[in-house]
């Protein structure tokens, strides 16, 4: 029996990516990513050469891992692919998403990193095989004797800067614009792949490429502010917002009416809410802003830390201590009431914290 193999290579073609992505829209712990990432990998050479309008690039290893500098134990995060631009004589880290809720800042921290040192190569290396030395996998000595091959074909590789690169849907757009990250969704890729002269055609690339565009139609509905223009980066918990303002990030936080208005929350609104916040540099920053809404990181940290401390946290608050307070006047009415409130209140140090501006204090216990 004859087939006709172009058109039912073609069509299975057609099959397994419909299959893939509506996996990925209705399966909900099925990760589209691990699906579409090693056929990605076919044709990523393809896409980041037309992404950047037409430039030589070569992938040297998927799933590179990349160590963070903060860690004291060994670890890492591995970005999908690491390439580099011959032309430009640069490093790639490509990072491919398929959801925008799996856009992770503590990762995107580590890319940051990388892209922030002058010449990043050396290290990376370095790194790369001393986790080939310490893995019992044979894979990584292969992965090592492979890496160093495509490296040698990159002239200027040790002196290259590194840069990040996100493709991604483009309801991720806003997350990810800025920051140090250039940003492609399925549709721009699509677009510079039909533009780009001289790329050579291909119908399983373009194929792949057109059913990635349809993750660019997926809304996110998670997006709280969705059809006003985004002037944040992200939305954080307070605890997260105060990890990053005490290391240093240079960030700044969103609040309506500024330090003043957050000054006047007490500890529990404060603890209730989520914040907004974005890069302190305006050329990395989301959208636009005005200033009487947005804190520095530092005034940001004091007036929290100041509402924190405060005695009086609410009337809610001082409610348990009137009440064992009326108590215990009414059974021993003779007692000092700094007496009353050691006798009543076992915790007689946080008690006090909560009276604003006690002056008193438990009276001496009678000599006997």
């Amino acid at each position: 029996m004859s087939h006709d193999t172009p058109g039912v290579e073609a069509a299975f073609w057609a099959t397994l990516l419909q299959h893939l992505l509506e996996q990925g829209e209705y399966v909900p712990k099925y990760q589209l990513e691990r699906a579409i990432g090693p056929i990605l990998g076919l044709f990523v050479e393809d896409f980041l050469s037309a992404v950047l309008l037409g430039h030589d690039v070569v992938v040297l290893a998927a799933e590179f891992p990349l160590k963070n500098r903060a860690e004291n134990v060994y670890r890492s995060t591995n970005v999908d692919w690491l390439a580099y631009d011959r032309i430009a004589c640069e490093l790639i880290l490509l990072e491919l998403k398929t959801d925008p809720a799996s856009v992770r800042d503590e990762q995107l921290g580590i890319y940051r990193e990388v892209a922030a040192e002058e010449k990043p190569w050396r290290r990376l290396r370095e790194q790369f095989c001393e986790i080939a030395q310490r893995s019992r996998s044979p894979k990584y000595r292969s992965a090592a004797k492979k890496l160093e091959e495509r490296a040698r074909r990159c002239t200027g590789i040790e002196c290259a800067s590194a840069h990040i690169v996100y493709l991604a849907p483009e309801s991720s757009r806003a997350l990810l614009t800025g920051a140090g990250v250039r940003f492609f969704s399925f549709s721009d890729v699509r677009a510079r792949l039909r533009s780009t002269a001289g790329l050579r055609s291909d119908a399983y690339r373009d194929a792949l490429c057109e059913s990635l565009c349809r993750l660019d139609e997926v809304a996110d509905e998670s997006a709280p502010d969705r059809g006003r223009e985004r002037n944040y980066r992200a939305r954080a918990g307070l605890d997260e917002i105060v990890r990053r303002c005490e290391d240093g990030e240079p960030i700044m936080v969103g609040f309506v009416g500024g330090a003043d208005a957050l000054r006047k929350l007490d500890a529990s609104e404060l603890e209730s809410r989520t914040y907004k916040w974005d890069w302190r540099d305006p050329h990395v920053a989301t959208g636009r802003k005005d200033a009487r809404n947005w804190i520095s990181a530092d005034q940001f940290l004091g007036t929290v830390r100041s509402v924190r401390s405060r005695r009086t946290r609410s009337a809610d608050d001082l409610e348990p201590l009137l009440s064992a307070l009326r108590g215990a006047l009414g059974a021993r009415p003779d007692l000092r009431l700094g007496r009353i409130i050691a006798d009543a209140i076992p915790d007689v140090d946080a008690t006090l914290d909560l009276v604003e501006g006690a002056e008193f204090a438990a009276a001496p216990a009678p000599r006997r």
